[in-house]
């Protein structure tokens, strides 16, 4: 991996990006703070910060097989759900446009046709579930990535089936991109359920809103079910965090963190646990 030099410390790629990322959010914030940036009131340090945050992890979008998959199964469950609910208004082409739409949109889209709390809890925690997938990992989206959860799907599958090699379109997978599919959610996962249960302390709002302001969070997905203007200053800072992590990506700031690495100099046994 190439590295810098700089005052005896090492600016590695993972390390370039995540500064990368803090210089423009602290730019943004000040020029957001400025008095010519307000017609009225100013914006306090805090609100600057949220909104310089959110614009610097901007949306996207990318298309791959997998992709089609979960945007297609994503439309599918949707158009079930709402059919008779939050669908019922609209004429049949109306019912699918939307349903397309709300099954691109947790995928980082930003943009939606419906008004989220009307929907159905059930539909509320499928859009949870999309947005914790987030988009292609050439995009700028946040989530896990779809390559991550392919890999992850076609692990279970190659487990179930009893195969050694985890085979996608062909292509053999090394074990190296399973252990980083794997940690990277592990992570996230992590990251969303403490910051889900911060938020439950920290604002008046039930639980669902609260993890669908977490995971839209992490997953840059631009939407919310009416909590984000009523945050606390915690809950600001908490989304903050959940934004920037999901948009470098928590692997990411995991190598950034790290200390230098050391040479092994010895391996322990292989041990075997019961699992199940």
């Amino acid at each position: 991996m190439t590295i810098v030099p700089f005052r005896h410390q090492t600016l590695t790629p993972p390390k370039i990006l995540s500064l990368g990322f803090i210089l423009l959010i602290a730019a943004g914030t000040i020029l957001l703070s400025l008095p010519a940036a307000s017609t009225g009131v100013r914006i306090s340090i805090i609100d600057a910060l949220f909104m310089a945050t959110s614009a610097t992890c901007v949306t996207g979008l990318a298309v791959l097989s997998a992709s089609a998959v979960v945007i297609l199964g994503g439309a599918i469950v949707f158009f079930g759900l709402e059919l008779n609910n939050a669908l019922r208004p609209l004429h049949p082409g109306g019912k699918m446009m939307a349903s397309f739409l709300q099954a691109i949109t947790p995928r980082s889209g930003g943009v939606t046709t419906i008004e989220i709390p009307l929907l159905r809890e059930s539909t509320q925690f499928l859009m949870v579930l999309l947005m914790f997938i987030g988009a292609a990992p050439g995009s700028t989206g946040g989530g896990i990535k779809i390559t991550t959860f392919a890999i992850l799907v076609s692990t279970v599958y190659a487990k179930i089936r009893d195969k050694e090699g985890i085979v996608i379109f062909r292509h053999r997978l090394s074990k190296e991109n399973v252990y980083r599919a794997i940690t990277l959610s592990l992570l996230s996962l992590m990251l969303v359920v403490a910051a889900t249960m911060l938020l439950s302390v920290t604002e008046s709002a039930d639980f669902l809103s609260v993890l669908f302001e977490a995971v839209s969070a992490f997953g840059t997905s631009g939407i919310t079910m009416g909590l984000t203007p009523e945050l606390t200053t915690i809950g600001k800072l908490l989304v903050i965090v959940l934004m920037f992590a999901g948009r470098t990506g928590p692997l990411t700031l995991a190598y950034a963190l790290k200390p230098k690495n050391s040479k092994e100099l010895y391996r322990y046994p292989e041990g075997n646990i019961t699992i199940g």
